[in-house]
């Protein structure tokens, strides 16, 4: 293990110690007037794909519940600005560099920016981003939360779990919004053309009639299957499923876990990705 990672590993555990009961020492306040909302920030310190797109449900919230707001995103890395090119409510999108280590410059002069503006509610998207809570706390803001409600009263406590969910549920709570409305879904705003887009490149794939199946074999950590338990589920998935096209979607090294037996599709443009 490299010593930035080691360094990284100890960062983490202190940042998770120090901010650790920052939820229950926050001082919980109930916003009386929506429209006196008007600058929002969003506080999502990370560059996973996976991890930015769980945050447009919470856009989605925020321009239901405060019409013409305008939204503020501090976040790693530059993916946040071509996934959510399409939400007029996002004005703002502060980059902080993916190893701050290497970058240190870059990464105090982003957060100082975001630290000297001036909020009427400040949002942390994540109630386990040690960060997040940490540029929360340090924010000016009349109305804050760090990611979750104080209380697990609404609907299911099993469905409450979700990450995607918690900021919205905190959001609710504040507004005094006892509506038992659906939680938005995630959304890139995809567009009409983009959406023919993504159809023609399905078609270029696999035209048959068929529908089609996309599986993506390469993922990180736990989540990374074997070549074998892919193997396995990829011949189960031809002998059972039979009538649907599968359609492997390679990573950014263009590497198969099925060793390319399926027709493959790569694209390093996400708009593209998310429309096909």
């Amino acid at each position: 293990m490299s010593i930035l990672k080691i360094i990284n590993r100890i960062r983490r555990y202190i940042m998770s110690v120090t901010t650790k009961n920052l939820l229950s020492k926050h001082e919980f306040k109930t916003i009386t007037n929506n429209a006196k909302i008007k600058y929002i920030l969003i506080c999502r310190p990370n560059s996973r794909l996976g991890n930015l797109l769980l945050i447009t449900p919470l856009l989605l919230e925020i321009e239901n519940t405060f019409p013409g707001a305008k939204i503020d995103l501090i976040i790693k890395g530059s993916l946040a600005k071509p996934l959510f090119k399409k939400y007029q409510s996002l004005e703002t999108v502060y980059e902080l560099p993916n190893r701050p280590f290497k970058n240190p410059v870059n990464y105090l002069k982003s957060t100082y920016a975001v630290l000297r503006k001036k909020y009427d509610l400040v949002i942390n998207a994540s109630v386990d981003s040690s960060s997040g809570k940490i540029i929360t706390q340090n924010s000016k803001a009349d109305y804050k939360t760090f990611g979750a409600p104080q209380l697990v009263y609404w609907g299911d406590e099993g469905s409450f779990c979700h990450a995607a969910q918690k900021p919205i549920l905190a959001i609710r709570e504040m507004t005094g919004s006892r509506r038992k409305s659906k939680i938005p879904n995630l959304d890139l705003k995809l567009t009409h053309q983009e959406l023919e887009t993504g159809k023609n490149i399905l078609r270029s794939i696999c035209n048959n009639g068929k529908k089609n199946i996309c599986i993506f074999t390469y993922a990180t950590g736990e989540k990374m299957h074997s070549k074998l338990w892919w193997n396995k589920l990829y011949l189960e998935m031809k002998i059972n499923l039979a009538d649907f096209n599968i359609i492997e979607v390679l990573p950014l090294e263009k590497v198969s876990q099925v060793e390319f037996k399926a027709p493959t599709y790569f694209s390093n443009k996400l708009r593209e990705l998310g429309a096909v």
